[in-house]
């Protein structure tokens, strides 16, 4: 029983830590493409 309760242990734990690392990338991603599209928009807009 104390062997399956560590196994599993160690998969939530490297759960954890690779979907809070994923998650971290998501937004910083999502941030950049966002802060690019804006700047790419006000481009556009003093160019018309």
């Amino acid at each position: 029983m104390m062997k399956l309760f560590k196994k599993v242990e160690l998969i939530f734990r490297t759960f954890l830590t690779f979907g809070t690392g994923f998650l971290i990338h998501l937004a910083s991603y999502l941030s950049i493409s966002s802060l690019y599209y804006r700047n790419y928009a006000l481009g556009t807009k003093k160019a018309a």
